[in-house]
């Protein structure tokens, strides 16, 4: 099998109308997609990570310690607002009555990142990619945000003759979630 992958990147409604008028085969995002039935698509849950909050040496140091109660007026850098992850976050500080000084909100997860590898502040990221985080951005972990997850979604067109590497992707998801 003998194929071309091209990857694209761009607003979630933009990748959604080019995936439902067939220019795309597959969106992968943080969320679903809304269940309008007009749109004809279909999400598939491909991926659940814990989400652990991160930070330079330094920061590790100073607030590590006693995790979570030193949060509470530490520098935090987020998602944005409209990011899913954000909304999970925001719960977990209030549930444990927590108020930090957001110093900055991204759209885009590796510019957060960067951010917090310049110290700016603490950073959330999947707790699976604890040993990637170390090395590409310098950053420990402090600790985790129990029930807060990121998650993946592949998105699809409902189609008759389904595209096989698209099936493949959705069949190796799947075995791995169950696993």
């Amino acid at each position: 099998l003998s194929m071309r992958l091209e990857c694209v990147e761009g607003g979630f409604e933009h990748l959604l109308a080019e995936l439902a008028l067939n220019h795309l085969d597959l969106v992968l995002a943080d969320r679903p997609a809304p269940t309008d039935a007009h749109l004809k698509l279909q999400s598939h849950l491909i991926g659940k990570a814990g989400v652990d909050l991160y930070g330079t040496a330094d920061l590790h140091r100073r607030l590590a310690p006693d995790f979570p109660h030193r949060l509470e007026g530490a520098p935090l850098l987020l998602p944005a607002r409209s990011h899913p992850l954000r909304a999970d976050v925001d719960a977990w500080l209030q549930q444990h009555e927590l108020h930090p000084e957001i110093v900055g909100e991204f759209s885009d997860s590796a510019l957060l990142k960067t951010f917090g590898r310049g110290g700016y502040g603490l950073f959330p990221a999947p707790t699976e990619l604890r040993d990637e985080i170390a090395v590409q951005f310098g950053a420990l972990p402090l600790g985790t945000l129990e029930g807060v997850h990121e998650r993946w979604h592949a998105i699809v067109t409902r189609r008759k003759i389904p595209h096989p590497a698209v099936s493949a992707i959705l069949a190796a998801a799947a075995r791995k979630l169950s696993a």
